[in-house]
């Protein structure tokens, strides 16, 4: 017998909340369960399981009515909490309480959606939050699919150093010519003909899938958190956000920046197997 997939029991961010707008449907899969995430018009996130209760059809070809989700099928509508509020065949009557989306907890932190099963012992994300410095102003960077396994990304992301970002507010542009040369097991070199740094870096687990990396060169010092995303056994996507300690005079270039280098990132993740 096949088992039905069922999400972890942990926070797993699922995107940036500036991709989802008032009104937008979205379909995210988390270790092959495939989930509708949706914005209500208050500006409130959903996070369910991606079918109708009543014909099984996919909740993400349906729409958003006001702060309810439509089916596309029958054009049953659930309100914020799954409940099933009304069927366009009988307006009159009142559904059954059984008529109910599969719903998951939804929360949103340091700009990303996170979902979680509804019987999660953590009801609210104060578990993250007490982890990760609150006073940085993180910001999105990319969210990209690697066609590799979480275990294997998580397992080389501690030997790949992201630049710090002294050198990417001096090359905006590219690194292309940068050289990095490793000093110690956790010290690096960047340099290039006119430069030359030398970075530090440390690696820690917040959460399962939730990892911080610390970069401090000469007196700054730069935070990139990666969320983890488990698609299936060999597909993941990879959510990113960077506090430096001072942005540049260009923060929107700065990140384009760290965006681009984010394609090397995956290149050699990739490389992984």
């Amino acid at each position: 017998m096949i088992q039905k997939p069922v999400l972890p029991k942990n926070w797993v961010a699922v995107g940036f909340s500036q991709d989802l707008e008032k009104g937008q449907i979205n379909i995210v899969i988390i270790e092959e369960l495939e989930l509708v995430i949706w914005r209500d018009h208050k500006g409130q996130a959903h996070a369910w399981d991606n079918r109708c209760p009543h014909r099984g059809t996919r909740l993400s070809l349906g729409f958003v009515r006001g702060n309810q989700l439509a089916c596309l099928y029958h054009g049953w509508q659930f309100g914020g909490d799954g409940q099933c509020v009304y069927t366009p065949s009988i307006p009159d009557s009142t559904p059954p309480k059984s008529l109910k989306a599969h719903t998951h907890r939804c929360v949103e932190f340091l700009g990303l959606i996170w979902v979680a099963p509804l019987d999660f012992e953590h009801k609210d994300i104060r578990g993250l939050e007490s982890h990760v410095r609150d006073s940085m102003d993180f910001q999105p960077v990319r969210s990209m699919i690697i066609y590799c396994s979480a275990e294997n990304i998580f397992n080389r992301l501690a030997s790949i150093p992201f630049p710090p970002s002294r050198i990417m507010s001096r090359r905006l542009r590219s690194i292309s010519n940068m050289r990095l040369i490793r000093e110690t097991e956790s010290v690096f070199l960047w340099e290039d003909d006119e430069n030359r740094t030398l970075a530090s870096y440390q690696f820690r687990e917040i959460q399962p899938d939730f990892v911080e990396f610390n970069c401090e060169s000469e007196g700054t010092a730069d935070v990139l958190l990666f969320a983890l995303q488990k698609i299936d056994s060999q597909k993941t996507a990879l959510h990113l956000l960077l506090a430096p300690e001072n942005w540049s005079s260009d923060p929107i270039s700065l990140k384009l920046a760290y965006a681009q280098w984010s394609k090397k990132l995956r290149n050699q993740l990739e490389q992984v197997f």
